[in-house]
């Protein structure tokens, strides 16, 4: 997997597992899992690029990583095989900006927003990155998913409250929890503008009993 501070979406990611071990109740729990699984040989990359990389040279045999990074890999790695959790936590999408910034810079997120929620602006997503962030699920009218993701419904979603999560993050004993204070943003800003992907293996059109994705 990668390092939340090198991969936005892994914040989300994570909260999204350890929430299901009981909420932010279940922080401690959540915790032991993931040192659980570094003592069995997780191995934390510090960029998104390297854990796919790893995976497709046979460095690694299985990867946590957002649906549209799974399912790109897909297209460099033919032998691979995506699965998914039990669960998957959707990122949502959003554009923000500081509203204390200047009015001229205000003015301009509003034209590049505008221009991302255009026509053109969707087709410069669904095509400017297959192998990751064009494989997203759009919620404007009349605009497709590309045809490799599968239908929504294929998998039980879920959402998250980052803002639960970043109280909870100052309330743990290590101070390791998923999210920092403030996390809004970054959850947001890993769901790529024009729709929801979700943080959690994406499935492969047959159900498949392993929760994470592997090599085959």
């Amino acid at each position: 997997m990668t390092t939340p501070t090198g991969a936005g979406s892994m914040y989300p990611f994570i909260a999204g597992m350890i929430d299901q071990f009981g909420g932010v109740d279940g922080v401690a729990a959540g915790e032991r899992c993931f040192a659980h699984l570094k003592a069995n040989g997780l191995v934390v990359h510090t960029t998104a690029g390297l854990t796919p990389q790893a995976l497709t040279t046979g460095k690694i045999k299985l990867a946590l990583v957002q649906s549209s990074a799974a399912v790109g890999a897909l297209k460099t790695g033919p032998r691979l095989a995506v699965a998914y959790l039990r669960a998957v936590t959707v990122l949502p999408s959003c554009i923000g900006i500081d509203a204390k910034d200047s009015k001229v810079e205000r003015t301009e997120a509003e034209r590049f927003a505008a221009f991302v929620l255009s026509a053109t602006g969707q087709e410069a997503m669904r095509a400017g990155t297959p192998q990751n962030d064009s494989n997203y699920y759009p919620v404007l009218q009349g605009v497709q998913p590309l045809t490799v993701l599968p239908s929504l419904p294929f998998v039980t979603t879920r959402t998250i409250t980052p803002y639960v999560w970043g109280r909870a993050r100052r309330r743990s004993p290590s101070g390791s929890s998923p999210t920092s204070p403030g996390d809004g943003p970054a959850v947001s800003g890993a769901a790529g503008v024009g729709g929801p992907r979700t943080a959690g293996p994406w499935p492969s059109p047959r159900p498949r009993p392993s929760p994470r994705p592997r090599r085959g």
